[in-house]
């Protein structure tokens, strides 16, 4: 199953959807031999950790990249966690497989932001995922 890409039919980096999983689901999705956890619900406990599956194109290869995850609270925009981290890339296209902690997270509803860009400028390419934290 091809996921969506954004940015594709401009050149340059795309970027597919945002799979969000459970460290602990049973669900399963298969990407190129590896299994990439999966849920199909957006409703996460406080202090659980998910996973994020997501791959990008168009990438020079050899390069260093920066990812950006920026959580933001939807009611007033708030941003309420980021992290970024900077990877060589080996080839032109790469799956990235990442962890994100909700710790410190209150009850509410969430904008996922992942960015992509090189490290040493240049046009990023970005998803967006709503989650919730809480019942």
């Amino acid at each position: 199953v091809a996921l969506p890409l954004e940015g594709s039919m401009q050149g340059g980096l795309a970027m597919s959807d945002i799979i969000i999983g459970r460290e602990s689901s049973l669900t399963t999705w298969r990407s190129g031999g590896r299994a990439v956890a999966v849920t199909p619900f957006s409703v996460f406990n406080p202090g659980e950790a998910i996973t994020l599956y997501y791959e990008v194109y168009g990438l020079e290869a050899r390069q260093r990249y920066r990812t950006s995850m920026t959580l933001r609270k939807v009611e007033d925009d708030r941003v309420a966690s980021t992290i970024s981290f900077e990877d060589v890339i080996p080839a032109s296209e790469h799956a990235f497989d990442r962890r994100l902690d909700l710790s410190g997270l209150r009850k509410g509803t969430y904008l996922l932001e992942v960015a992509v860009e090189p490290s040493d400028g240049g046009p990023q390419v970005s998803r967006r995922r709503e989650i919730r934290v809480g019942g």
